[in-house]
């Protein structure tokens, strides 16, 4: 079934007649293979809040240059049920009487309700419903755009107007200018179009700035107080401990003053001695654990994440070294989230993706990467900057309306590639784009215009090769005739197989001109250079002695590549008379030879001339030498 249909046309811009209870969405003109004829496919989109059940449009044609054709007065669709919102029409064929039409005017002429009532019209003025204005373009604050996207809520790309008696919604729906809420994300108009301008925007961009430092420094404080509050555990767990060894100690001294007296002073020095090593050899590394776990509350305190994250790492399972790890890790994404760095504020969350909600955090993050790479792309094409625009969007791939965007980004920078007449990097993108508007269209016009422009260049067999992939487009057949011609006509000196192939297929249509190319080049000729008196001798000589032996030298050329002939060739001596002779060797182009004439003293003084013959019997060339006395 998709052989069966060829697209000619397809338009997505949306028509509309101020007024009308309907718009059409979108349309194409499509080819029937099977029985040739042509038909239009027009998509209608109800913005009226009563069911449609019947449509009625008028449909004008036209061909490429725009003459105007047989048309359809009215088509009507019928046993349709299309609340607001909903649309209709897409697949249902309209066949056009004159197969010849490339081009369509559409207008809806009636329109009737579930509810009984009618809207008609004789208006034929259906013209394109203007680009909706993005966000991005009206706010250059980022924290304003922000703000609009807080009050009108997620999805909200574009900015809200009306105009022709329309209601162009944030979500990019097209909803009449009475309505209430709009039918695709049903917020209130009213809201949307009251609170979304700078003046309503900006004192509560203010508050929530206000709010967020606010709860940063909340935030913050509170972190402090629970390293302070950590720090206070931790100094009381260490006199308690401190206090324990004390005890211990002092139970072990009343144990030894019961030994006899006279080791007294012996035992209490090396009992001193003792307990110093064992306190240096126990309490140095946890005083080293405390010290540490102390710097790292400071740096927490001090809002030093990162250092103090490796610290409360390397510290294992000290304290609750643990929780406050991840807590700080926990914290140092959300510092560079709100940097802006989503990349390492992933990265970070990762390593504690089971804590809190990091896993909600990092879906949050890629989610506003996205975005950033939206808007950022968003505002190339804005600026006119199509390849940033065009890598964007087919990076971002589904999210939001980015395939789109890409599609019609790339089909916008084609244009301007084609005014540029940079047809290659046109051709180029067009290959990403098949099947988008009437890119196909533009991508033969593109070859062809290439094409010719190659042939101006005089890179005929580049030339030859772009109008061989566009046979049936314009004047393409004729074109690659003119390259071919061309081509041998500029390198006939070459005889390479191309100029040999070109050759043969111009000749075979009578191409004018290349007959005579042909023999120039191919036929054989034989060169007569001159007469010497011996075989080998160094000097030709115009005159020679009817006395001396006459070897008179000649070179044969031309043929096809590698091709071969028998040659023959008349002698007329001196006294008019004549003699044949033919040679029975094979004979390649290149090849040089001499015919001998002796024992001349009885001959006549004159002139004596060979004439050659190829194998077909056509005169390939003569040469002649003087005989003297």
């Amino acid at each position: 079934m998709a052989n069966r249909y060829q697209e000619l046309f397809r338009s997505t811009s949306r028509l509309y007649s101020e007024g009308s209870p309907v718009i059409i969405e979108a349309y194409a003109l499509q080819k029937d293979t099977q029985n040739n004829s042509v038909l239009a496919q027009v998509k209608i989109r109800n913005i009226s809040p009563k069911a449609v059940i019947v449509c009625r449009i008028s449909v004008g044609a036209y061909d490429p240059s725009g003459r105007e054709l047989e048309g359809i007065n009215e088509f009507s669709y019928l046993d349709i049920k299309a609340g607001i919102g909903m649309d209709f029409g897409a697949k249902t064929p309209v066949y056009l009487p004159d197969n010849t039409t490339r081009k369509v005017s559409l207008a809806v002429t009636e329109v009737a309700f579930e509810d009984g009532t009618i809207w008609e019209s004789d208006s034929a003025s259906w013209t394109p419903i203007p680009e909706q204005r993005r966000a991005l373009s009206v706010f250059t604050d980022g924290e304003l755009l922000k703000q609009f996207g807080i009050e009108v809520g997620n999805g909200g790309i574009f900015y809200p107007e009306k105009t022709r008696g329309l209601f162009r919604c944030t979500c990019g729906a097209v909803n009449l200018e009475n309505a209430q809420c709009c039918y695709q994300c049903k917020r209130p108009v009213y809201d949307l179009l009251t609170k979304t301008s700078e003046e309503y925007l900006a004192p509560r961009k203010d508050e929530r700035l206000i709010q967020e430092q606010r709860e940063r420094e909340e935030a913050a404080a509170a972190a402090k107080k629970a390293a302070e509050e950590a720090r206070i555990a931790e100094e009381k767990a260490r006199l308690a401990e401190e206090t324990a060894r004390e005890e211990a100690r002092l139970l072990r001294e009343a144990k030894r003053k019961k030994r006899k007296k006279v080791f007294v002073g012996f035992s209490l020095i090396v009992s001193v001695a003792i307990v110093i090593s064992v306190a240096y050899i126990i309490l140095n590394p946890i005083v080293r654990r405390y010290m540490a776990y102390k710097e790292a509350m400071t740096l927490f305190s001090d809002c030093d994440y990162k250092a103090a994250g490796e610290i409360f790492e390397e510290l294992g399972d000290y304290q609750d070294s643990v929780d406050m790890c991840k807590e700080t890790w926990y914290l140092l994404a959300e510092q560079y989230y709100l940097e802006g760095n989503y990349e390492s504020a992933i990265a970070t969350w990762n390593e504690v993706s089971s804590y809190k909600d990091s896993s909600d955090r990092i879906e949050k993050a890629k989610s506003d990467i996205k975005e950033a790479n939206y808007q950022a792309a968003s505002l190339s094409l804005e600026n006119g900057n199509y390849k940033d625009a065009i890598k964007g969007f087919k990076e971002l791939e589904n999210y939001k309306d980015s395939t789109e965007l890409f599609m019609s980004s790339t089909y916008e920078y084609i244009l301007v590639l084609m005014e540029q007449e940079s047809y290659s990097d046109a051709l180029h993108y067009l290959e990403t784009i098949r099947d988008y508007k009437d890119s196909d269209s533009l991508y033969l016009e593109a070859m062809y215009k290439r094409a010719y422009k190659l042939l101006d260049d005089r890179y005929y067999k580049s030339a030859v090769s772009d109008f061989e992939k566009i046979l049936d487009y314009k004047d393409s057949k004729e074109k690659i005739n003119v390259a071919k011609f061309e081509y041998v006509n500029a390198y006939k000196n070459n005889r390479d197989q191309t100029t040999l192939s070109y050759l043969e297929e111009l000749v075979e249509i009578n191409y004018t001109g290349a007959k005579e190319i042909y023999d120039e080049i191919y036929s054989w000729k034989v060169e007569y250079l001159g007469a010497k008196t011996s075989e080998d001798g160094k000097e030709y000589f115009a005159k020679v002695s009817k006395k001396d032996t006459i070897y008179m030298h000649f070179k044969l050329q031309g043929g096809l590549p590698n091709g071969c002939t028998t040659i023959s060739y008349k002698i007329r001596y001196p006294d008019g008379s004549t003699d044949y002779e033919d040679v029975a060797e094979t004979w390649y182009s290149g090849v040089t030879f001499w015919v001998r004439f002796w024992n001349n003293s009885r001959s006549k003084t004159g002139k004596l001339t060979l004439t050659f013959y190829d194998g077909n019997g056509n005169e390939i060339g003569s040469g002649t030498v003087e005989i003297t006395n």
